[in-house]
């Protein structure tokens, strides 16, 4: 990472909560407990990933969720405004609105961004675009929607829809036009990223998406890896296009910053979790506070912090945690808007780069 562009990006993406001094100081207790390795966290969940439904219309080839044995259904408007207003009383400032499935499926998905935003929270979400319309592209800007993942695996028709199963190439690529356009006449919406994934079958398109989209003027276009999940799936594991690193056995910075609600309000820690094994408790009946701080994740933070990382699943396998200790305490120090458009940034794939 070249350290002039980085600076840059970081100044200019810098957002208000930075420094609104209760959220700062609760990221900054965040990163003295990370850094002290504390099993009871002093500070409050940075940003929450919740899951308004474990449903999806799609089968790509890259993503677990056509296995996953954990029942389907939908998050209820209640439970996640009691789950919002909790988190924002407490200085979490940023919220996804998905985990596993096509959050827009639900149909009450705009109600959820608002009621976010109506305690004060930033909303983001990662949406596969196929029910993206022009109805939908216009309540995105209404709805006040802060960050958005525009994911389009393939720069052509064929690897596309050999990607990602049961998606229509034109009619998605109409859906990310319109949104684009959308925001662009409106003059205001959500920072916007224009994301590929690579591994096998994209690599060779990746020039070729790029050049193509950053025309069309998203905030970003953004080449990501393949993330293999918890390194068993092995359908999975031979779409990457560079060997997986090793595993680490250092302390992940996740447990001191983040927590995955699933639609039932179910709590695991980690995105990896797919079928909801590391259980840390449910939001229906405890607060967030109480699952934060519960015997599961103390346990969990403490198993880290003496190097038992290794065997705990799905830790193990991981390689969450290899960066510098003092880095990861800086990205827990810096507001979660902030962060999420600083790496979508400052990473951008552009045609010539070397690829990485």
């Amino acid at each position: 990472m070249k350290i002039v562009p980085s600076l840059y990006y970081l100044i200019k993406y810098t957002d208000r909560r930075t420094f609104r001094p209760k959220e700062a100081a609760n990221r900054l207790r965040l990163a003295a407990n990370y850094l002290q390795g504390k099993e009871f966290a002093t500070g409050f969940p940075k940003h929450l990933r919740i899951e308004l439904t474990n449903r999806c219309n799609l089968a790509c080839i890259m993503c677990p969720i056509t296995e996953m044995e954990r029942k389907l259904g939908n998050m209820d408007l209640e439970l996640f405004k009691k789950i919002v207003a909790d988190a924002a009383a407490h200085g979490t400032t940023f919220v996804y609105l998905h985990a596993w499935g096509e959050s827009t499926i639900h149909r009450e998905f705009f109600s959820f961004v608002r009621e976010a935003k109506k305690v004060g929270l930033a909303v983001g979400l990662s949406t596969n675009c196929t029910l993206l319309n022009e109805k939908k592209a216009q309540e995105v800007i209404d709805s006040g929607l802060d960050f958005l993942i525009l994911s389009m695996d393939g720069a052509i028709k064929e690897t596309y829809e050999k990607v990602r199963k049961n998606a229509d190439f034109e009619i998605v690529q109409q859906n990310i036009t319109h949104m684009l356009a959308t925001k662009a006449r409106a003059g205001r919406g959500p920072f916007t990223v224009l994301q590929l994934i690579k591994m096998t079958e994209t690599q060779e398109e990746v020039d070729r998406f790029v050049s193509y989209w950053k025309d069309i003027a998203p905030d970003s276009v953004f080449v990501k890896k393949l993330w293999t999940w918890d390194g068993k799936a092995e359908d999975i594991n031979r779409l990457l296009v560079d060997e997986a690193p090793d595993a680490v056995n250092t302390v992940c910075p996740a447990l001191w910053k983040q927590l995955i609600i699933h639609w039932d309000g179910d709590v695991v820690p980690c995105c990896t979790d797919i079928e909801g094994k590391l259980h840390l408790g449910n939001l229906r009946e405890q607060t967030l506070w109480e699952v934060w701080n519960g015997e599961s994740m103390r346990a969990l933070r403490r198993a880290h912090t003496e190097g038992r990382r290794k065997g705990l699943y799905p830790c193990d396998g991981c390689i969450s945690g290899s960066q510098p200790r003092a880095k990861i305490a800086a990205e827990l120090a810096l507001d979660a808007v902030t962060y999420e458009k600083f790496i979508f940034t400052d990473r951008t794939k552009l045609p010539g780069d070397s690829q990485s």
